[in-house]
């Protein structure tokens, strides 16, 4: 798979991050305004029906960059040279704590949209795993 992101276009890598979810939110976005727009009182649960689609939106795209991350950091040290060293321990680190807040929020919103009540204690975990993800 490393091999897949790192011979990849630019465009394509740019399609599945921002293209394919742009895609998917314009689509939805179309169908809420016509249905508000149709002259009587839109259903908000038509609405929030579409909001099923954000989580897989989201995969796409967190699939996509961390997989590009990952290519990058992982499948080019063979490229460099001798007397540079990586400090791939560091990187694993990094790389791994956004991705397992990514899966929290997921997660998060996933019990949320299904109409069950979520478990605050998961804010215990998440709030600081934002914080170190937005300041590392």
């Amino acid at each position: 798979m490393i091999e897949k992101f790192l011979k990849a276009k630019h465009w394509q890598l740019f399609l599945m991050t921002f293209g394919i979810p742009m895609i998917f939110q314009f689509v939805m976005m179309g169908s809420i305004f016509t249905n508000w727009e149709s002259g009587y009182n839109p259903d908000p649960s038509f609405m929030l029906n579409y909001m099923k689609v954000f989580p897989i939106m989201m995969v796409i795209f967190m699939g996509v960059f961390f997989g590009w991350f990952w290519s990058v950091a992982i499948g080019l040290q063979s490229k460099i040279p001798e007397g540079v060293k990586m400090k791939v321990k560091k990187f694993k680190i990094f790389f791994f704590s956004p991705l397992i807040y990514f899966l929290l929020i997921l997660g998060f919103i996933i019990i949320t949209m299904n109409g069950s009540e979520p478990n605050l204690a998961i804010f215990a975990v998440i709030v600081p795993l934002h914080l170190f993800s937005s300041c590392a």
